[in-house]
């Protein structure tokens, strides 16, 4: 058992992420897409999943000319986080200590 990762992200003209160059985009009912990706949750407080990975897709979204918002948590563990780019480097940090 563990968690999921999920990554949803919103864009300014409804069309999915500019520069998502492997996964695909579901898009939700809210508007937002969700990165279809089968990758384990990690955060400092959870180390269990493929940071590089999910970091590679954050940086992604982050890089898309079009991405408005990015969030990233858990499957089960609520509404995901908005991502910012200082939670990112945070996360990031605790991942190389």
């Amino acid at each position: 058992m563990g968690h999921d990762a999920v990554i949803l992200y919103e864009t300014d003209d409804g069309e999915p992420a500019d520069f998502l160059w492997i996964e695909e985009s579901l898009k939700q009912e809210d508007g937002r897409y969700m990165v279809d990706i089968c990758v384990r949750y990690w955060c400092p407080t959870y180390r269990n999943g493929d940071w590089p990975n999910l970091l590679r897709i954050i940086s992604d979204l982050f890089h898309s000319t079009n991405v408005t918002s990015v969030w990233y948590g858990g499957d089960d563990l609520g509404e995901p986080k908005r991502m910012t780019i200082k939670r990112t480097v945070e996360y990031t940090e605790e991942y190389l200590l």
